[in-house]
């Protein structure tokens, strides 16, 4: 093996996506799955820095192929991104559910978000989406201590609060 080729740290293999290009390009664009796009930005150390320098691609040959069906030649040496963009959109819920047999509220967003820092108590649960009806604010809790990162998670409700909701 090549000793100047990096040994990454950290790696992600693509599922898929989608692409784009104009007819004979020497440029394409790859759209990443959702899925994908969530584990790039569950590993924190892998394109992080709008740098590049933590940001690097392995191809193989069979990748892509010019217009005469010749294969991409293989670089033996690997280099970093000239350009990454990081994520400053802030999450947002997608929708939330709530059992009331089983104690539990299941929230689910539309990234990753860091779930050890989730404060439940900034949790209000509503009768209506009016200012004058009817609600509880949720009690801290910490049935999320040693939760990993995800874009979906569910947690037990205290008894109080589901004393409150019932």
């Amino acid at each position: 093996s090549d000793p100047n080729f990096f040994a990454p740290t950290e790696v992600l293999a693509l599922s898929g996506g989608s692409t784009s290009s104009t007819l004979y390009s020497d440029n394409l664009v790859v759209k990443l799955t959702r899925q994908d796009l969530d584990n790039l930005k569950l590993k924190t150390v892998l394109c992080s820095r709008t740098t590049g320098a933590d940001c690097f691609i392995v191809v193989e040959s069979h990748f892509v192929s010019d217009v005469f069906g010749n294969p991409l030649q293989v670089p033996t040496t690997t280099e970093y991104a000239d350009k990454v963009v990081l994520d400053v959109t802030k999450p947002k819920i997608d929708r939330f559910g709530i059992d009331l047999d089983l104690n539990t509220l299941s929230l689910f967003f539309d990234e990753p978000v860091k779930l050890a820092g989730l404060t439940v108590s900034a949790l209000t649960l509503s009768s209506s989406r009016f200012s004058n009806a009817s609600q509880r604010t949720l009690s801290p809790s910490d049935a999320l201590n040693g939760v990993d990162d995800s874009a979906t998670t569910e947690f037990e409700l205290p008894a109080a609060d589901i004393i409150g909701i019932k």
